[in-house]
């Protein structure tokens, strides 16, 4: 009897444990990958910044109700001293006006309050808060991917009008920011 116990248990158990590390990861829709661009986003981005030393990453979990909503990538800057400034966008827009992105960036933490790091597949990415932001931008979140890379994550950014003016959409809570900021990883060249 006790044999047979042990059995159901077992059999039982394999099959719940192996679909808990299937699904472990983000859930994607049909046909999504893990970074949540359509084939052709990842291929222009990809192929873009294919002969520069940028590495574009991308975050595996979004919160419910995001999508990716701009995917674009630029390497034909060059100035006249020689330098050359590649660089790639991804926006995620979600409900009740809440966005987040992934940049490229020369900017630093200047200004801003570290308030947490976590650890990633890429290394360490420190996050900060503005604590001089305005009512407006209060709960602003940036964070900086590992020293040496120049990609910024950014959560509550500006949004240009066709008139000129700027408004921002709303930041993501520090708690989904960190799960956003958690599951970047770099996307293939």
């Amino acid at each position: 009897m006790t044999f047979r116990a042990r059995n159901f248990t077992v059999s039982i158990l394999i099959p719940i444990l192996f679909r808990t590390m299937l699904c472990s990861a983000p859930e994607a829709k049909a046909g999504e990958a893990w970074h949540h661009l359509t084939q052709a986003q990842l291929q222009s981005i990809i192929n873009t910044l294919a002969p520069t030393h940028l590495r574009p990453a991308a975050p595996a979990y979004i919160p419910p109700g995001f999508r990716v909503t701009l995917a674009e990538a630029d390497a034909s800057i060059r100035y006249a001293n020689g330098d050359y400034d590649p660089g790639f966008k991804i926006e995620y827009r979600g409900p009740e006006g809440q966005c987040f992105g992934l940049i490229e960036s020369k900017g630093g933490s200047r200004g801003l309050q570290n308030i947490t790091t976590v650890n990633s597949a890429i290394g360490p990415i420190a996050i900060y808060r503005d604590v001089y932001a305005t009512e407006e931008r209060r709960n602003i979140l940036t964070a900086f991917l590992p020293p040496g890379e120049s990609v910024m994550l950014k959560s509550g950014f500006a949004d240009e009008k066709p008139d000129g003016s700027v408004s921002f959409c709303k930041s993501i809570g520090l708690q989904e920011f960190v799960k956003v900021a958690k599951s970047i990883q770099w996307l293939k060249k």
